[in-house]
């Protein structure tokens, strides 16, 4: 059996069994041993030969069973937000330089990733959607659209609408948490920022959001200093608003508050357009 498993190893290479060579390697072996053997002694090559068949099946099989199941499927943006549609329906935007791999096995939803990733996930109960971050995680859900925002030193996700669970932490509509090597799984009670995915959904969401919060949301969001006319204290918003240019969103807001809403960018070029991809 040695002997068998010393051929069988000769011919494997990278993951995959080489059946051809090892087809011809082991005929030239036994015609060099048939030659002008006796009876007896063929048989029992025979019989030897036998088994070295079918552990060179049974390795066949075994690579085909590896490489299907170490094949992943690759999704990548390099300078500009993409958006994909995975096999089972979900939509996945990711935004530049992120990356993400599905694992290509039959009613198996799991990937890993990299960068920030906005998941819009087909319902199914049957088969959960997980996603493995590099310095973080699992991620578990059966429908519902989320974020995951991974660096180097933190991993990051905030809902949209449904259940996420992250870790041992079940994650619902409006709420985030965060990952850190050292400190460990956090909630977050307060986001920074009002809609950390409008980049993906195309849309600014508010319900009763003061108009300084706002303020704060928009100026994240174009990369802007924001100059109100007057003191916007006391001043709330409710609406959804596209995220086509700030100054469409800033006349637009600015008028449902009667407030005059003026911008610069970081770069002090004031009133130049800036515009966002619409998932």
């Amino acid at each position: 059996m040695d002997r068998n498993l010393k051929f069988v190893m000769k011919h494997y290479r990278d993951g995959m069994f080489e059946i051809n060579k090892s087809r011809a390697d082991l005929n030239a072996r036994i015609g060099k041993a048939n030659a002008g053997a006796s009876p007896s002694y063929r048989a029992r090559r025979w019989v030897l030969s036998m088994s070295m068949c079918a552990a060179i099946a049974l390795f066949a099989v075994i690579s085909v069973y590896y490489v299907r199941l170490n094949s992943w499927s690759g999704y990548t943006a390099s300078d500009e937000t993409v958006r994909y549609v995975l096999p089972d329906s979900s939509v996945v935007v990711l935004a530049p330089g992120s990356e993400l791999r599905l694992q290509k096995r039959k009613n198996i939803r799991h990937m890993e990733m990299s960068g920030k990733i906005f998941f819009n996930v087909a319902h199914d109960s049957a088969h959960p959607f997980t996603i493995s971050v590099s310095r973080g995680l699992p991620v578990t859900v059966l429908g519902t659209r989320f974020q995951v925002d991974q660096s180097d030193s933190l991993t990051r996700v905030d809902v949209l609408d449904g259940k996420v669970s992250f870790g041992r932490m079940t994650l619902t509509k409006g709420m985030s948490a965060s990952y850190r090597p050292g400190t460990g799984l956090q909630e977050m009670t307060s986001r920074d920022v009002l809609n950390p995915m409008a980049w993906a959904t195309g849309s600014f969401v508010y319900d009763e959001s003061s108009l300084n919060d706002v303020i704060k949301d928009l100026e994240s969001f174009y990369h802007v200093r924001i100059n109100a006319s007057e003191s916007v204290a006391g001043k709330r918003l409710t609406g959804t608003f596209p995220t086509a240019d700030a100054a469409s969103v800033l006349e637009t807001i600015g008028m449902a508050c009667d407030v005059r809403l003026t911008y610069e960018n970081l770069n002090n070029k004031t009133g130049e357009v800036l515009k966002r991809p619409v998932m």
